[in-house]
């Protein structure tokens, strides 16, 4: 450029040497000599500029465009492409990040990444957000178009992705036992000692299963659960004890009057398991009575969404020997003994009960979270004096009008337990459906009893206590 203008600066001294020439000879210089002039100035200018960009390719192509597309690759939220941007030697993708419910985002791939048990991969190594490429200066390849790439969240492996959801968010994941998903909050719960805090005050935060479990132990055979896939903490594995699982209850019929069952066989000590088949159990804020579809279909069909539906599921009935991952519980007669295993997934438990000794003990999760989100009014659990008996009192008898996921506590967080009264199974029969739900600890109270939640329209009694006979729903928490 600087030889450029030195050029210039030479044909105007020219051109004013020979304009005083001309004047001196007495000479005018006419229109058209100015404009040849100029001419002969421009092409010089642009034979000029022609042999500069040969020369330094990098300034030759300072304003090629080029273009960056985005794949949407079944992605919910994506980069603005960008097109028709100029740059000299490199350009940057954008920096944010893609979102896909149930599933954490590797990268862009420049090809179509392939993807195998949930996750993809790339053949070259993918970029990161605001990451710069490279722009061919010969101006011959500047387009791009990158695909996001992701891996599938599983519940096996909440430790690499719980941490990404807020306060009242959900997200999905895929059980890898039987590749049932899952729906998953963070929820507030209220601390943790049996001093409580004001209502409402999120003091800290736990993820929580929003649907019943639904991991089936047959019927063709007992399944086997190992440490690798299940929260089993001191054993390496457990199968079902085979003489109580070879005829899993099935729940034939959920018409009130008309709850039978067949193959349950009530055990305080030994594992059993109901299937509770494809019924749903809908509830609209505190109505006494639910909704009860069968099948995901007829629900939707009821002008509910699919997800409300999928919410709702009844899952499967386990007595609390099952809960726990355990052969024989008859030796679990410590007053607030928590179990060490279950048969949520590895990283999950079941919630606690009452834990601790008297004058020190420690309340329930349920009743934290209850406490936090503003389920109910000030609920507390206290040991009853001079006895060896727990009871709950405080609680408001609007317990249930905020259990839906569109409620919200005093910080303006959601709760989506999405809580089924889905009963209780005991004997031949299904008991209170529709009406009331259960949902077990990992505690024992006595050698048959242990704590559950039991909630209805109007109660929520976080500290029940129940026959370990019977048979009832497993919601699980993040470890």
């Amino acid at each position: 450029m600087t030889n450029l203008a030195s050029t210039i600066r030479t044909i105007n001294k020219v051109l004013t040497t020979n304009k005083r020439r001309s004047s001196a000879n007495g000479l005018l210089t006419s229109p058209t000599d100015t404009m040849i002039r100029l001419m002969l100035c421009l092409c010089f200018m642009l034979t000029l500029n022609y042999i500069i960009n040969i020369l330094n390719p990098h300034y030759s192509y300072a304003d090629t465009e080029y273009s960056i597309t985005y794949d949407d690759n079944v992605v919910t939220d994506m980069p603005v492409d960008s097109s028709g941007k100029t740059h000299d030697s490199t350009v940057s993708l954008a920096n944010s990040t893609p979102l896909r419910i149930g599933y954490r985002f590797l990268g862009w791939c420049n090809s179509i990444p392939t993807t195998t048990n949930g996750t993809d991969s790339c053949p070259n190594t993918p970029l990161q957000p605001d990451s710069s490429l490279a722009i061919d200066q010969t101006g011959a390849n500047n387009s791009f178009r990158f695909y996001a790439m992701w891996n599938r969240n599983t519940m096996q492996n909440v430790a690499e992705w719980g941490d990404t959801i807020g306060i009242g968010e959900e997200t999905t994941a895929i059980d890898t036992r039987d590749g049932k998903t899952y729906s998953v909050a963070r929820l507030c719960m209220s601390a943790a000692t049996h001093t409580l805090p004001a209502l409402n005050t999120c003091d800290r935060t736990m993820l929580w299963m929003t649907q019943n479990l639904d991991l089936e132990f047959g019927p063709s055979g007992a399944q086997t659960l190992s440490n690798a896939d299940s929260d089993l903490n001191s054993v390496s594995s457990w199968t079902p004890d085979t003489t109580t699982m070879q005829q899993p209850a099935v729940i034939t019929n959920h018409a009130p009057g008309s709850n039978s069952v067949v193959g349950w066989t009530n055990s305080s000590n030994k594992p059993y398991w109901g299937e509770g088949g494809d019924y749903y159990v809908y509830t609209s804020n505190d109505k006494n009575t639910d909704t009860i579809y069968d099948s995901m279909t007829a629900c939707i069909s009821g002008n509910h969404t699919e997800e409300d539906c999928r919410h709702y599921h009844v899952g499967n009935y386990y007595n609390w020997s099952a809960a726990v991952a355990s052969n024989d519980t008859s030796g679990t007669i410590t007053d607030l003994t928590v179990m060490p295993n279950s048969i949520c997934p590895k990283g999950w438990r079941l919630p606690n009960g009452l834990t601790g000794t008297d004058g020190a003990e420690i309340i329930t999760e349920f009743n934290q979270l209850g406490l936090a989100n503003d389920i109910t009014a000030g609920i507390t659990t206290e040991h009853d004096t001079g006895s060896t008996t727990w009871i709950n009192t405080g609680w408001a008898t609007d317990g249930f009008n905020k259990f839906r996921s569109t409620s919200t506590n005093a910080l303006g967080y959601e709760a989506p337990l999405y809580f089924v009264r889905s009963g209780y199974l005991d004997g031949t029969s299904l008991y209170t459906y529709g009406g009331h739900g259960y949902l077990w600890s990992s505690t024992s109270q006595y050698a048959t009893i242990a704590y559950d939640l039991g909630f209805h329209s109007g109660a929520f009694d976080p500290a029940a206590q129940s026959g370990r006979y019977h048979g009832a729903p497993v919601r699980c928490v993040a470890r």
